[in-house]
């Protein structure tokens, strides 16, 4: 059995890597690789292995239709990590609502990770920086408190990037948080030749910023996976 842990992480465009023909769009598990590796030592001196099977556009049927999800468990081993994060695609779709489908399915990928004796963490969904006026908008409804107590229900870790993304951009404020989403002004880009305002996805200062926050969050956790310590430290 391979004796090296792997932090896994399946979510949408927000966390993936983003193709060249969408930059400066990036996600932020591009980042989390070499911002965990810089605060956690193995014994081995390797570093972490951070694989992203996110993919923009997901939701969390979708997720498991594609096969990705079936991919995901294939590689995975009890030392395992598994970061979950969607809700950005699922608030489209009527039958995946907070209460309905979206919990049901979160709750399977919990299931499915525990089964396999891996170690399943839940993100709720990086805030959209939409203000009204001087007022920032909750733009994910009840997804983030879906995600918040199905965490405390199964009594699982939970990195709460809804809150912490959101006291960000407030303290930052409507004008200097732009530099956190991917805006681009007109001309410097063939593929948005009219310029960029993009409010969802993460510029690469964005997606940096949010994988500090992450890793902040799992670092004792996968610190205790990395060593062979108490599987559940960091809850």
């Amino acid at each position: 059995m391979r004796e090296q842990t792997i932090v896994f992480l399946a979510g949408d465009s927000t966390v993936a890597a983003r193709p060249i023909h969408e930059k400066p769009s990036f996600g932020w598990g591009v980042h989390l690789g070499a911002t965990l590796n810089a605060r956690i030592s193995t014994v081995t001196g390797e570093p972490i292995p951070v694989f992203n099977i996110a993919k923009g556009g997901a939701s969390t049927d979708s997720f498991r239709e594609e096969g990705l999800w079936k991919a995901l468990l294939a590689e995975l081993t009890p030392i395992d990590v598994v970061l979950i994060q969607f809700a950005h695609n699922d608030q489209k779709l009527g039958h995946l609502s907070p209460a309905g489908g979206f919990s049901a399915n979160m709750e399977r990928f919990t299931d499915d990770v525990q089964e396999c004796g891996a170690l399943p963490i839940l993100c709720t969904p990086p805030a959209r920086r939409t203000w009204s006026g001087e007022e920032l908008i909750n733009s994910h409804g009840d997804y983030p408190d879906a995600t918040r107590r199905l965490a405390e229900r199964r009594q699982i870790p939970l990195v709460d990037l809804t809150a912490s993304t959101t006291e960000l951009i407030r303290t930052l404020g409507s004008s200097e948080s732009a530099r956190l989403y991917a805006h681009l002004p007109p001309g410097l880009s063939p593929s948005y030749p009219d310029g960029l305002a993009d409010n969802t996805h993460f510029s690469f200062a964005g997606a940096c910023a949010v994988a500090e926050i992450v890793a902040d969050e799992i670092e004792e956790v996968v610190r205790a996976r990395v060593h062979g310590t108490s599987p559940d430290a960091g809850r």
